[in-house]
């Protein structure tokens, strides 16, 4: 071989050793990945089988048996036994709610709900009817589907809309469970009235009675919608996200309002203190930690065994190439001895 050759060769296998070192160096960053991917996987299954989950306990039965189920915004703010009837705030002590639940929101709900059932109530018209009480004294009574017969009577037929005679026995029966109310509505509804047209027997009439306590239960109602709108309140729909939720009530960023025993005010408390809520080990996700562990470690052990018989190759290819390097070394050498000689 010339020198020129040999050169040229001695070149050409000096770069597929270059080579042959940076697919190493590829191969052993792919195994570091490898291992931390392996190394990830050994801690997020340590993490699944410890991890312990916030529940929310209650007795069942005789008392002997509880019921659990995880602790969550709607178990915290629900009455009990469905939930603790407590309220969730943060450091400030701002109320923490989810958006969905804004307080302008809810008062305004409130007050119309308040309105419609005072105006529904207000509008009922109840049956009466005049009675004669022991003293010979005109009163008045309400009718209702149960005492229809002993205060009316059916001296007077009861007639439909077209005047035809109503079965008494069919009748009495259809209204037998109707209050006043409802016996006033099914009445007009449909058309029935007495045989007699000049015998005044019933009269719709409103309750003053009923109209009060509407308007003390719509003041209470708009009393209730003013007290959440003088609250501070946190908007926050993470509070619906379990884990989230666990965390800030570990960490003390959000605590418990629970009412005082005579209900006259709220106390701030810790979620260790309450005894229906118990710190335990979840394990309702062990079996699908284990069987993701068990895939990943398969998988990643897998390919770390393709890179390892990878980089065996690439081992042998190089020894093979740094043999054959200093073989053209020696042969380089000879030809400038014999070229380049001047005394023999």
């Amino acid at each position: 071989m010339g020198l020129s050759a040999s050169q040229a060769r001695y070149l050409q296998l000096t770069a597929r050793r270059s080579d042959n070192e940076y697919r190493a160096q590829q191969i052993n960053q792919r195994r570091n990945d490898v291992a931390k991917r392996l190394s990830d996987a050994s801690l997020s299954y340590s993490e699944g089988i410890n991890n312990r989950r916030l529940m929310f306990s209650t007795p069942t039965g005789n008392g002997t048996e509880v019921n659990k189920v995880p602790l969550d915004y709607k178990t915290i703010t629900s009455t009990y036994p469905a939930g603790l009837g407590y309220t969730l705030i943060n450091r400030e002590g701002a109320i923490v709610r989810p958006v969905s639940e804004d307080a302008a929101k809810l008062a305004e709900e409130l007050k119309a709900q308040a309105d419609k059932e005072y105006e529904s109530r207000i509008n009922q018209k109840y049956f009466y009817t005049n009675v004669e009480n022991e003293r010979g004294e005109k009163t008045k009574e309400q009718v209702t589907g149960n005492n229809f017969a002993s205060l009316v009577g059916f001296n007077n037929p009861v007639v439909d809309a077209e005047g035809k005679e109503v079965d008494q026995k069919e009748f009495l029966t259809s209204i037998k469970d109707m209050d006043s109310v409802s016996l006033n509505k099914f009445w007009t509804e449909k058309g029935y009235s007495f045989a007699d047209k000049t015998a005044t027997k019933m009269f719709p009439e409103v309750d003053k009675s009923v109209m009060e306590s509407a308007k003390e239960a719509r003041d209470k109602m708009y009393a209730e919608a003013e007290e959440i709108l003088s609250k501070p309140y946190c908007y926050d729909d993470r509070c619906n996200d379990n884990d989230y939720l666990e965390t800030q009530l570990r960490t003390g960023n959000w605590t418990l309002l629970k009412p005082n025993e005579d209900q006259t005010g709220t106390e701030e408390i810790n979620y260790s203190s309450v005894g229906n809520i118990v710190d335990e080990l979840d394990t309702s996700d062990d079996a699908a930690v284990t069987a993701e562990y068990e895939y990943l470690t398969d998988y990643w052990q897998q390919k770390d065994k393709e890179l390892e018989l990878e980089l065996q190759q690439i081992q042998s290819e190089h020894n093979a190439i740094e043999t054959e390097i200093d073989s053209v070394k020696k042969v380089i050498e000879k030809n400038v001895d014999k070229s380049f000689k001047t005394f023999g």
